[in-house]
């Protein structure tokens, strides 16, 4: 924490009582984001999936039918969620995975540490003096448990969310043990309910609870397992889809999956059941926060908002995971309840992620600062018109390495392993009846998404030169966006013209060359996007003289600071030790009752 001048120290204070009274006299709402991961609209049922979700939130709330993440990737779309930016401004690109030219991360929890100071938890707490508590997943590796974010005042972060059970969390910077046999969503919950119990109830609070159901391996507790044994994955029309030509228009390797084996049939199954089953956790959940905020009296003051951080396939579209531009990845469930909420209304606006943290702020009194990509929709959660211009579009983006392929998935009766991840580079545009999306490997797709929902048939050939032209200018305007121009981006369809985006070199990559790595660099173009002409973006520096990648300043690796401290601290120890040495010598007088030996 900086110095803070004796004034500016009074006067702070002086704001936080005001605000303090404010709060109390004006009731200021608290908030809670439950929110899971990989819980899609469509393969697992949104929130129609959960009875005490559908009762208490869908029902007794607002649905929106139309809820977007702009990056279907979890470090990309939570970081967008807690800073209400795009991607391509919050430079958080994938999931942190090492990059095979640079040997670095740039994505994950590393990246997100330059924006730390600058998100919901800290602008509720120093703007309008919420009590803010993370418990669950933060972002993709967040390995370190003495670090611990600005703006919580109550941190309870996931390290190895991958255990379900016996695994570890950062309790406030240090690293502890969940104990044993206790499922971890159980673990969640009642972390969640001891901080209502004993939070400072002179404030209102922002708790963002984030379990890692239903995300693989998807164990669910104990109790619940088997509960759905007998159930099979659902088989949309996007399920496995038996049209190969159809399959071949898609973009870079979508287009080359082939059909599912049984082995693969089977798995989805299997994931299908678990999927289905650690849900039942998540649900219960939400019932014990109902009757935890009832007894305090908290209730009738609580938004209780509920989605997931990106969407899922599991065999649609011949494939898995997220990460790609369709409906299955970027639409996930979506609801809210809370004082003045509309009572089972089903909004159909198109609403993103990126509109949560300008809502949050709206709801606590605080204006949306410019460098916001998103924009509020609290006016609709009270039964409001949308107050700004109808949302036709926005951008849909993925750098790097994103999903898995089972292309060939089994040979002469031997399964073989998922396959490498594949490059999943590309920037898309969701308008409100199509999907256009423009790949690193400059192929092209265009969906009807009304006469096409399932985005099985990419009819980009069939478009006209002036329309397929002003919808490249149009995703030039909402890729490059930057605030509160991406309510309204303004295309320059005079002088626009094409360009393939940047391709990153992730192992799989194919078609892209050497091309530029995109990493967290601002480039003139991809032609010109090397060692010698990249730039970096304000609080990045280059990895290395010679690397076209830029990173965080301070993103040093953790195994190089931690040497560099030790060795530091050696020195300092050993230079004060020769100093104190010294002065002894020079300045030391027996006493008169010493002696010697």
């Amino acid at each position: 924490m900086g110095y803070i001048r004796p004034k500016a120290m009074a006067w702070r204070s002086t704001a936080i009582s005001l605000l303090l009274l404010l709060h109390i006299a004006a009731g200021a709402p608290n908030i809670v984001l439950l929110m899971t991961d990989d819980h899609d609209d469509v393969f697992s049922g949104g929130v129609d999936a959960m009875p005490n979700l559908a009762r208490i939130v869908g029902d007794g709330g607002t649905q929106f039918s139309r809820f977007y993440v702009t990056t279907s990737q979890c470090s990309p779309s939570r970081a967008s969620i807690l800073t209400g930016r795009y991607a391509h401004n919050h430079r958080v690109l994938d999931n942190g995975f090492m990059n095979r030219v640079t040997g670095r991360r740039i994505g994950g929890a590393a990246a997100f540490a330059a924006h730390e100071s600058r998100t919901i938890a800290t602008l509720l707490r120093d703007e309008a003096d919420y009590e803010t508590a993370l418990y669950g997943k933060y972002l993709v590796y967040y390995l370190r448990a003495a670090h611990v974010p600005q703006g919580w005042d109550h941190w309870s972060s996931l390290i190895d969310p991958h255990k379900f059970y016996n695994g570890s969390y950062s309790l406030n910077g240090v690293r502890t043990e969940i104990p044993r046999n206790v499922h971890q969503t159980d673990f969640l919950a009642g972390t969640a309910v001891e901080f209502l119990r004993t939070r400072n109830r002179t404030r209102p609070f922002f708790m963002h609870l984030t379990p890692f159901a239903p995300h693989e391996p998807s164990t669910p507790a104990y109790r619940h397992q088997g509960l759905f044994a007998d159930h099979t994955v659902p088989r949309t029309r996007s399920y496995d889809h038996a049209d190969d030509a159809l399959q071949a228009k898609k973009g870079s390797f979508v287009g080359r999956m082939d059909r599912l084996s049984e082995y693969w049939h089977d798995e989805y199954n299997r994931r299908y059941v678990t999927t289905m089953e650690s849900l039942q956790s998540v649900d219960e959940m939400v019932a014990v926060l109902e009757h935890e905020l009832i007894a305090l009296g908290d209730w009738d003051n609580t938004y209780l908002f509920y989605t997931s951080d990106n969407g899922y396939k599991a065999g649609q579209h011949r494939l898995g995971e997220k990460a790609l531009p369709y409906e299955e990845d970027i639409r996930v469930p979506f609801a809210v309840r809370g004082p003045g909420v509309s009572i089972g209304r089903v909004v159909d606006e198109m609403t993103l992620n990126i509109d949560l943290a300008p809502t949050w702020l709206d709801l606590a009194g605080v204006d949306t600062p410019l460098w916001m990509d998103g924009r509020s929709f609290a006016g609709v959660l009270h039964g409001a018109s949308e107050t700004l211009p109808r949302r036709a579009e926005f951008a849909v983006e993925a750098t790097g390495m994103g999903t898995k392929a089972h292309h060939r998935n089994q040979e002469n009766g031997v399964v073989v392993a998922h396959g490498r991840f594949q490059n999943c580079t590309y920037i898309g545009l969701r308008g409100l009846d199509y999907l256009y999306v423009e790949w690193c490997t400059g192929e092209l797709e265009y969906y009807n998404t009304t006469t096409d929902p399932w985005q099985l048939d990419n009819i980009y050939d069939e478009l006209d030169n002036t329309t397929a032209h002003r919808l490249s200018a149009l995703l030039q305007a909402h890729y490059t966006c930057i605030g509160s121009a991406c309510t309204t981006p303004q295309p320059d369809y005079e002088n626009h013209v094409r360009t393939t985006v940047c391709c990153v070199n992730w192992p799989g990559a194919e078609n892209c060359g050497d091309g530029c790595v995109a990493g967290d660099e601002e480039c003139d173009s991809v032609d010109n996007c090397d060692a010698s002409t990249c730039t970096c973006a304000t609080g990045y520096t280059r990895s290395s003289i010679l690397s076209n990648t830029c990173v965080p300043v301070f993103d040093i690796d953790s195994a190089v600071l931690s040497a560099g401290c030790i060795v530091l601290s050696s020195a300092i120890i050993v230079a004060m030790s020769l100093l104190l040495l010294r002065y002894s010598k020079r300045h030391y007088t027996p006493s008169l009752d010493s002696t010697t030996e």
